[in-house]
């Protein structure tokens, strides 16, 4: 974990001194502001996390697009089209729609 990240476990206090007035100085603006460039440091650390995770799942996923090339070689396009014919041509309920 990136030392600026482990830096950001301060805004704990700092989160819990301002939530409640009276128990502590008042924030300086630049304070705030180095809480708010802390908080958003964070917030970029683990949304980079986040998506690096989820790509490495999905490249170990079964579903990784060159585990689908082998069963697609299985499929039959004739066979598909009969099952589609078969599925109602309806608009989606409302509550299913995007």
């Amino acid at each position: 974990m990136p030392s600026d990240i482990q830096e950001a476990a301060g805004l704990s206090d700092y989160a819990v001194a301002s939530r409640y007035p009276g128990t502590s100085e008042p924030v300086e603006d630049e304070e705030y502001r180095d809480a708010i460039h802390m908080a958003e440091a964070v917030v970029f650390w683990a949304e980079q996390m986040i998506a690096l995770r989820l790509q490495d799942a999905a490249d170990s996923s079964p579903l990784a697009e060159d585990h689908l090339a082998i069963p697609a070689q299985h499929g039959d396009r004739a066979k598909f089209e009969a099952a589609m014919a078969k599925v109602p041509d309806v608009e989606p309920q409302e509550d299913d729609r995007l």
